[in-house]
């Protein structure tokens, strides 16, 4: 098997956003994250690429659940859908590194993508492998 760059992208949106929408979501999600003795960036590392939280069962329960949440939430009340990103250092983006949230349902413009499309900036990668 080869390895070789692919291209990635992500609309983005700010943390303060996500707060503006569902305040009282994100904290409980910031929280839980705290708690499970992790930081932002690790949460959408291991969330993005679909691997298992590293931390105890009891935390990864409760992550997932304030993740999930927030993300019906904001569903609810936008009509886009709340994901994260993740891009690594040695992946070299000009414009993402580390975690950051993201929505789905942008294009083509959608009523909810139209509301919020100044809020919401497209970022491009590659990864390797």
């Amino acid at each position: 098997m080869s390895m070789s760059n692919y291209g990635c992208s992500a609309d983005t949106i700010t943390e303060e956003f996500v707060r503006s929408i569902c305040p009282n979501e994100l904290r409980n999600l910031l929280t839980d994250i705290n708690i499970g003795g992790l930081c932002f960036d690790e949460f959408c590392e291991f969330t993005s690429q679909g691997l298992e939280v590293n931390t105890d069962e009891k935390n990864i329960e409760r992550i997932n659940e304030s993740f999930n949440q927030l993300c019906k939430e904001f569903n609810k009340k936008t009509g886009l859908i709340l994901e994260v990103s993740y891009c690594d250092a040695e992946e070299k983006s000009d414009e993402l590194e580390g975690g950051s949230f993201s929505v789905d349902g942008v294009y083509g413009l959608t009523e909810a993508g139209k509301k919020y499309i100044k809020d919401i900036t497209h970022k491009e990668w590659t990864t390797f492998g």
